[in-house]
């Protein structure tokens, strides 16, 4: 299962982080600036992981998102 996890850099959760990597295959973790509301200090930002994390999820002429 494609299985991304962005945390602020700021965030206490470095054990979480550190576990997600041994027990999700193949799983995809970022470290962004920001503390624990990384989603609400910096949605631009946040959105653009998502979405650069599902594009490169697409197989050739099956987009997961409709182009904007």
């Amino acid at each position: 299962m494609p299985t991304l996890i962005v945390r602020g850099a700021r965030t206490l959760a470095a054990s979480a982080f550190a576990k997600a990597r041994r027990v999700i295959p193949g799983v995809r973790l970022e470290e962004a600036p920001g503390g624990h509301l990384f989603p609400l200090e910096d949605p631009a930002d946040c959105a653009r992981r998502i979405l650069a994390f599902l594009d490169s999820l697409e197989a050739p002429g099956e987009p997961l998102r409709q182009a904007r």
